[in-house]
């Protein structure tokens, strides 16, 4: 199956909601406390419905996840609203990969695949009829079981967003709303379920939100102290929830400058000293805010670029030094720019060496030898049929870069 057939059919009026809509998400896998069975605090009430109707008015209309399996490999898992769900994985750890294969199964958004404790991957995804379901390996490397339910089949908005706790559980968070219209109803709330015991069984959803919020893509991570955070950006505000105790402290943080220009969730880093770093393209830029101090308080939003982008996705060097990509929707490049040095100061905004024009950042993923890989997708002319590239360090944290190949 060549990328170009995986793709095919998937660009349609690509206006920025559009494209954006296109593009990758990467999962970040972290380690996170227990998970709390409570909900404390408040959200104040949403907006007015249609207040964020037009950001959220264009479905996905593909996208990629790249993980690291318990055997140092690569897999990419891209989805396309007309040809499912196809992946393919390095047939040894960074080494060459495999064409492209269909995975089972019938799915009406991007999909989530962390990894368990035991090295074997998981697969969450909204399923046909608007539950959440999941499928696992059922070895390290090995083939997915068949998919079951993980909500009874209430709907959700998009995929669940999932990480893992400091015990190895694996906690999934989704919005039980269908997010038709771009409005959650009164009585749809986002919600939380997690393993039992590490790659086990799931508890039943619990609460989260006491009120419902306007559809949005849910930012989840770890801090170092074991506490997990998430973020929801609709257009209208930023909801927060962090971890206290067996509690939840939910908060309305300052949101980025200019409209999300993106329906895939901010991306994660985590600095070599543990604070964690948020990344969110805008209208007015890309932005980024930080932990001051690990696990702590946030700083303000900051412009990293004034490149107005479609989608943004970051790695961390083996020398600890974040380097983030993203895509401008004027140009149709893919630009990066890294840390300095652990935790410091920027470098300008330079295009990726034969990232070439019509190419979008979709993800970036660390190989088992410590080499970055960032995944590029590039639509033909036609702006419907479209490939998925890859380029990777040659060494780690030094580089050069690779020239831009397509995957099989």
């Amino acid at each position: 199956m060549k990328a170009n057939q995986v793709l095919q059919g998937c660009g349609q009026l690509l206006t920025r909601a559009a494209r954006a809509a296109a593009l990758a998400a990467i999962v970040l896998v972290a380690v996170c406390a227990q998970p709390s069975q409570a909900a404390g605090g408040d959200w104040p009430a949403p907006p007015a419905p249609g207040a964020f109707r037009a950001a959220a008015a264009a479905s996905p209309q593909q996208g990629v996840q790249i993980v690291r399996g318990g055997d140092g490999r690569l897999e990419a898992f891209c989805w396309c609203v007309y040809n499912g769900l196809k992946h393919t994985y390095q047939v040894v750890p960074n080494g060459p990969w495999v064409p492209w294969e269909t995975f089972p199964g019938s799915f009406i958004d991007v999909p989530t695949v962390i990894s368990n404790t035991d090295g074997r991957l998981e697969l969450f995804a909204k399923s046909p009829t608007g539950g959440a379901v999941h499928a696992w390996q059922m070895w390290v490397g090995g083939p997915f079981s068949a998919f079951a339910s993980l909500d009874a089949g209430a709907p959700v908005y998009k995929s669940p967003a999932v990480t893992r706790n400091a015990d190895g559980r694996l906690e999934a968070f989704y919005q039980n709303c269908t997010g038709a219209g771009g409005v959650c109803a009164a009585s749809e709330r986002v919600m939380h379920t997690w393993q039992v015991s590490p790659g086990g069984a799931w508890s039943s959803p619990v609460q989260l939100s006491p009120v419902a919020i306007g559809p949005a893509p849910i930012t989840v991570f770890s801090n170092v102290n074991g506490t997990i955070e998430l973020y929801l950006f609709n257009g209208t505000g930023l909801y927060g929830a962090k971890q206290t105790g067996v509690t939840w402290t939910l908060s309305t943080p300052s949101a980025p400058p200019g409209a999300p220009t993106s329906l895939f969730p901010f991306s994660v880093a985590t600095n070599l000293d543990g604070r964690v770093e948020l990344f969110a393209p805008t209208g007015s830029g890309l932005f980024h805010r930080w932990q001051t101090t690990p696990s702590g308080a946030w700083s303000d939003w900051y412009v990293l670029s004034a490149l107005t982008t479609d989608n943004v996705t970051a790695g961390r060097n083996a020398d600890g030094r974040i380097e983030v990509f993203s895509s401008t929707d004027a140009t149709w490049t893919t630009w990066h720019v890294w840390q300095n040095a652990p935790g410091a100061g920027w470098s300008s905004s330079v295009p990726l060496p034969g990232g070439g024009s019509v190419r979008y950042a979709a993800g970036v993923a660390t190989n088992a030898d410590s080499r970055l890989e960032v995944f590029l997708f590039e639509f033909n002319a036609d702006l419907v049929s479209g490939n998925l590239y890859h380029s990777w360090q040659q060494n780690p944290s030094l580089g050069p870069w690779s020239p831009v190949f397509p995957l099989p």
